[in-house]
């Protein structure tokens, strides 16, 4: 089977500021290509992160395994569009097939129609009637996909203002089109994950509102594949431990078949149930398949962590750094989480230096800088998170973890409660405090207690009778 990747293509406009334009348009093309079953195409997620590399045609097929590669670029001069596009052997460096295409936006998606066949044609793939039709999730209107295309490059910054600019953008996107599913399922995806960018003081239903625009999705295109892993992750999100389990039981735990996203997916939700060496193969296969996304190596990170394995936990996070993961900004919060749990006096400040490096984190510059003057004024440190708890402008993860790294074990335990997020509950720095009654009460009041009894007990708790557990 011919097996192609397509690199994120190149922003040639004059003023080269159509980079999330030239983006859609790789992601695009990826999704026409999977319709393919003759062709395996290399995920969007991975191909996206080569984005501004220096590729070596050779080294990339030996490491995603294919054998072809399909790059261009894009420009766009106000209603004006030219795109260039060629598909080279990977082994060979010989170029199979090249062509530019010029005319007006209107004419984007039928450009895209023919690349797509075009590739076909150079790989001798005999395609049937309408193989490749519309695609699906997807839009005729140009100005409802361009506003989507946007969103995602607001989305991907994951800042407060950033992340509320993608809402509103891709509020705009299904305005146009009310049957634009992608864009609803995008908008269920930043609603869901938002307040972890969105300080938390900005009030809204966050829940409800993910949940309406998933409905919506659903109701545009039911056949979108995008649907299915979209709902488990709100499900795990909002704690719904037996629904994500009878939902994985049906479909059945063969990572391969399941695809990655699903199977992604599947280990955050064992990991945040606490049963983390459930997980751990799960997302190293998920690691084998996607090997260039950011999402399971920053994960991983948390599950060795979580299993006692530091040193490669360290590693996940330190590849991340290296790599110049595609929100600096994530990866400098959870190396900063990684450095708090490994209580090391020389990491903080790495760490530290890294959050300051990337810039646009009010809500944890100023965590930062407690942080740095907690080995000499602990006590001021304890007071400032104590006020921060209080004015609820910083997440209750991260003030349990500081709390719990300068050992005021009550408010960590206060916060662990009003927590709705699981994973700090599997940080190391909690051991100290997983015996307290505080710290079953958290348990409890997440659900998870009585999904333990009716499933299987994690890794770290056990069953005292009927009617109470430890943890250790």
């Amino acid at each position: 089977m011919p097996s192609i990747v397509v690199l994120p293509f190149i922003d040639t406009s004059p003023a080269h500021d159509q980079g999330w334009f030239a983006d859609g348009l790789s992601a695009e093309l990826i999704a026409r290509l999977t319709q393919i079953p003759e062709l395996r195409v290399i995920g969007q997620s991975s191909a996206l992160s080569l984005k501004g590399q220096a590729v070596d045609l050779d080294r990339l097929s030996g490491l995603l395994g294919v054998r072809y590669v399909l790059e261009g670029s894009v420009a766009r001069f106000d209603d004006r569009l030219r795109i260039t596009a060629k598909l080279v052997d990977a082994g060979s460096g010989f170029n199979l097939w090249s062509d530019t295409y010029e005319g007006g936006m209107g004419d984007l998606f039928a450009f895209q129609q023919t690349i797509t066949e075009q590739v076909t044609l150079a790989l001798s793939i005999r395609l049937g009637v309408g193989e490749i039709g519309k695609l699906a999730g997807s839009t005729e209107n140009v100005e409802a996909f361009t506003l989507l295309m946007q969103a995602w490059d607001e989305y991907g910054a994951f800042t407060s203002d950033s992340v509320l600019r993608a809402i509103d953008l891709a509020n705009r996107a299904v305005a146009l089109d009310p049957g634009y599913a992608r864009a609803w399922a995008s908008l269920a995806l930043f609603y869901l994950q938002g307040p972890w960018a969105i300080d938390p003081r900005v009030s809204l239903d966050w829940q409800s509102l993910s949940e309406q625009a998933l409905e919506e999705a659903a109701r545009a295109d039911p056949e979108y594949p995008d649907v299915l892993p979209a709902r488990v992750n709100q499900l795990t999100e909002w704690g719904e431990w037996d629904a994500v389990a009878q939902l994985f039981e049906e479909l059945g735990f063969d990572v391969r078949r399941m695809g990655t996203d699903l199977a992604f997916q599947r280990a955050l939700f064992l990991a945040h149930v606490g049963r983390v060496s459930e997980a751990i193969p799960i997302m190293e296969q998920v690691r084998l398949l996607e090997p260039l996304l950011d999402h399971p190596i920053n994960v991983m990170g948390y599950l060795y962590l979580f299993a006692g394995r530091p040193a490669e936990a360290i590693a996940e996070f330190e590849q991340l750094w290296r790599g110049g993961d595609s929100v600096p900004r994530f990866t400098a919060m959870t190396g900063l989480g990684l450095a708090l749990s490994a209580r090391s006096e020389e990491s903080i400040p790495v760490w530290l230096d890294r959050v300051r490096q990337v810039g646009e984190l009010p809500e944890i510059e100023g965590f930062a800088e407690a942080m740095s003057r907690a080995r000499d004024e602990p006590e001021a440190a304890s007071a400032w998170l104590r006020d921060r708890f209080e004015q609820t402008d910083l997440h209750d993860y991260w003030i349990a973890l500081c709390a719990l790294y300068l050992g005021d074990d009550d408010l960590a335990l206060d916060a662990l409660r009003r927590s709705p997020n699981t994973w700090a509950l599997w940080n190391p720095l909690t051991v100290p405090v997983r015996d307290r009654p505080e710290f079953r009460e958290a348990i409890r009041a997440l659900g998870l207690e009585a999904f333990w009894r009716r499933s299987a007990w994690p890794d770290f708790c056990r069953p005292l009778g009927p009617k109470t557990f430890e943890c250790s």
